[in-house]
């Protein structure tokens, strides 16, 4: 049995059947088969407009037709960058009809970091989703000296009487191609059957953390496997029923491009696309959606509004609500035990009745009332977490995955224990080195680093195993727990190795803390930098009469650094005495992708928050030495 229960036979048909396909090809057959069934939902001048299957696949085929009308060629790669929006779905789909490799490039990156992707990949056309993004690529083209790409499409039409180069052209333009020469479709028809499953479907980029983002280049049976029948497996609940989604996280983001590009063309999965710099919070509240993915910021931050939302309520309302949490917290726990769905028939009407009475307002407000499921991935999910937001009724499991390989693995069970190993998804095979370095091969591993030989060369190794950079415990039956990035143990003064993720992930437990940064390789003790949720602090900040003008007066409050104090201290019992925290500083910004205060992925680069903030790091050691 696999991790949803299905047997090995029926996997192997259908991961045989994803193996022999192309990502076009099953949308082609999924628009045939299923034509007026909805294929996404997008918001435009305040209402969420339908788009059928039928639909969705005559705009990517028109799309298709003006991109190979522009000169796109099988085997380019084709640039697009922006938020999710209709444009970017059609485009990244069209590019792979025209036998093109699109690449997504985060909406946050800086010119610079666009340049740097743009001259790798040898890209000659680019999408921009609106002004913003288009800047950057100019801007990136000034910075280095020198035009990078041929053609420019913009889908925001409102800027473009700003721009006087002869390279840009609308997005509307692309079909006005193919209105004028039809013949264009025969073409995308016979590029589409030329299309085989081990040739080049997109390029997704890693995170940078160690150093400049690498081209990681899938195949569409990659795609197909690893990030369409990976995610029905490690989430069952999408296979039974139709669900709505969100579409929030970058496109440009593995987990993202799953969800919103591949899932939903082999499931009743049905993206929602928000209106342009619509929040999170509002385009939740809108779709109501019955299935949540993230990364566990997003989970921590929700996590955090409801919490600030129960405190701005009255005291009786805040004890009913901790009364209801702890009751679904021993719901929950009991579930852990039993591996079952759901507790006794009394324990389960209590429960029931105080998630209804008093925990179901809180959630509402969130828009998360019809959620039956949700899935975190990217980074560790802090265990206190998982088990809140399953005390709240929602059965949040932890997955595994990167981008070389796609998915690995995720939890057992419906209600999986917070800290529970992780399992491989089949077809996905693991295997741990001497140094507890996880290694994985299966049909999700990339074809290569596209333009770099010899970084794909150190990452495979003769057998087909990639090393993914991360150590874990082995728990038996090929389970395993990610311990940290091997990159990022610190080795004290006293020879202790030391997981940053564990006391990082154990901080940020805390309502009021957004980000940790552990300190202490070669040093006595550990230390951190600890970037305060302005939300929770703010609140706070106000709850308890301390005045404050922005971010940075807020976190050199003395009041706040107290604050910040009794919550390491509370969460510093959970860890071992080599793990805890004995000195922090709090960081005086927020930290921001635009600003190159972390990855595109809001992954903070370790070496890099030492050059912005190591004379606070240096000043606690100096502290503890004098």
């Amino acid at each position: 049995m696999n991790l949803t229960g299905t047997t090995q036979s029926e996997a192997r048909v259908q991961v045989d059947r994803l193996l022999k396909s192309t990502l076009p090809e099953m949308l082609i057959e999924r628009a045939r088969e299923e034509p007026h069934k909805i294929a996404l939902r997008y918001k435009r001048d305040g209402i969420f407009q339908e788009l059928t299957w039928a639909a969705f696949l005559k705009e990517i085929r028109n799309v298709s037709a003006g991109l190979i009308d522009l000169g796109l060629m099988p085997g380019d790669r084709f640039a697009i960058m922006g938020d999710p929006c209709l444009e970017y779905f059609v485009s990244d789909h069209a590019a792979m009809f025209a036998g093109a490799v699109p690449c997504g490039i985060y909406p946050t990156n800086s010119p610079g970091e666009t340049a740097y992707i743009l001259k790798l990949t040898g890209i000659r056309h680019f999408l921009a989703e609106d002004q913003e993004h288009l800047d950057r690529l100019l801007n990136g083209e000034l910075e280095l000296g020198k035009k990078l790409v041929d053609h420019i499409i913009l889908a925001d039409s409102r800027t473009y009487f700003l721009y006087d180069d002869p390279r840009i052209i609308l997005f509307e333009d692309l079909i006005r191609r193919c209105e004028a020469n039809p013949t264009l479709l025969d073409e995308v028809e016979k590029r589409v059957k030329d299309l085989r499953p081990d040739h080049p479907s997109d390029i997704t980029f890693t995170s940078g953390t160690t150093g400049l983002p690498k081209a990681a280049l899938h195949s569409h049976s990659a795609i197909l496997v690893g990030l369409g029948y990976a995610f029905l497996e490690l989430m069952p609940e999408l296979r039974a029923r139709s669900h709505r989604v969100p579409t929030h996280l970058p496109l440009a983001h593995v987990v993202e491009r799953s969800m919103a590009l591949v899932v939903p063309v082999i499931s009743d999965v049905v993206p929602h696309l928000g209106e342009q710099n619509q929040s999170f919070l509002s385009l939740l509240s809108e779709v109501r959606p019955t299935y949540l993915h993230g990364v566990p910021r997003i989970f921590e931050k929700l996590q955090a509004h409801v919490n600030v939302g129960v405190d701005t309520s009255s005291r009786l309302a805040r004890y009913l609500f901790q009364k209801a949490t702890q009751i679904g917290r021993k719901r929950v726990r009991r579930l852990w035990k039993t591996g079952k769905r759901r507790s006794g028939l009394l324990a389960e009407l209590v429960y029931r009745m105080a998630w209804l009475v008093i925990a179901w307002p809180a959630i509402h407000k969130v828009g998360l009332i019809h959620c039956v499921g949700a899935v975190s991935g990217g980074a560790p999910l802090p265990e206190e977490v998982q088990e809140v937001w399953q005390a709240w009724g929602i059965p949040l499991r932890d997955f595994f995955g990167c981008t070389e390989t796609c998915v690995i693995g995720a939890q057992k069970g419906f209600w999986p224990e917070p800290g529970s190993p992780v399992y491989p998804v089949y077809p996905v095979e693991v295997k741990v080195a001497e140094d507890g370095e996880l290694w994985a091969k299966g049909p999700g591993l990339i074809i290569e680093y596209y333009a770099d030989p010899k970084a794909t060369a150190d990452v495979i190794d003769e057998e087909g195993y990639l090393g993914t950079g991360d150590l874990v415990k082995d728990h038996g039956e090929n389970a395993f727990k990610i311990v940290d990035r091997k990159k990022d143990i610190i080795i004290t003064s006293g020879g202790k190795n030391i997981a940053p993720a564990t006391i990082e992930n154990a901080l940020k437990a805390s309502p009021y803390v957004s980000e940790v940064i552990v300190f202490g390789d070669r040093q006595k003790f550990i230390s951190a930098m600890v970037e305060i949720d302005f939300e929770t602090v703010s609140h706070w900040a106000r709850e308890n009469k301390v005045t404050y003008t922005g971010f940075r007066s807020l976190a050199q409050n003395e009041k706040v650094i107290g604050l910040i104090d009794r919550e390491i201290a509370k969460y510093n019992a959970r860890l071992a005495r080599v793990e805890q925290v004995k000195k922090f500083r709090i960081i005086p910004k927020e930290l921001e992708p635009e600003d190159g205060d972390t990855t595109p992925t809001r992954k903070v680069r370790r070496k890099q928050a030492y050059e912005m903030f190591g004379q606070l790091v240096e000043e606690m050691y100096a502290e503890a030495a004098g």
